[in-house]
């Protein structure tokens, strides 16, 4: 597991010990940025990843590798609240189509959970799609509870 100090290990769950599945997961941090950037770009087709994001404490990103490459990622915020709390927002996860169903998504959101144990955090957050019934069944198995909410959004940059 990579808990907060990032280092690269197996995966975190005994139970993706049947899967047959040979992948780390590995916490981002500055130094990383080069591969922050090809992930971004593999996932998001957008070349502009930030190196600021890994130097930022409140920002976290890992990726799942299976034998040496990357498969999937997640990233997310820990956010401040006003009665001093503090919960981590996992924004986005993500594996790819040719490699799941075998523990890449869940083993990223258990580091995402380990992390947000160790810093003491309130809560994690993590929003999905009605539709993704898949994923939904992967964060409901792992102890998330769902919570029907509207969530609005507005561009303020100017951007599509």
């Amino acid at each position: 597991m990579t808990g907060s100090e990032g280092a690269v290990s197996p995966a975190p769950s005994s139970r993706l010990a049947g899967l047959n599945v040979h992948m780390t997961i590995r916490a981002l941090h500055s130094g990383d940025e080069e591969l922050l950037r090809s992930v971004v770009l593999r996932f998001k087709g957008d070349r502009s990843g930030s190196s600021a994001f890994l130097v930022d404490d409140r920002s976290r990103a890992w990726v799942a590798e299976s034998d040496g490459a990357v498969v999937g990622w997640c990233w997310g915020q820990v956010l401040s609240r006003p009665d001093g709390r503090r919960d981590l927002l996992v924004y986005e996860l993500e594996v790819e189509p040719a490699e799941r169903r075998r523990g890449h998504g869940r083993a990223l959101v258990e580091a995402a959970l380990e992390f947000a144990a160790d810093l003491g955090l309130g809560k994690v957050w993590l929003l999905t799609g009605e539709g993704n019934e898949a994923a939904g069944a992967l964060y409901r198995s792992l102890g998330g509870a769902e919570v029907r909410q509207l969530l609005f959004s507005w561009r303020v940059d100017g951007s599509v």
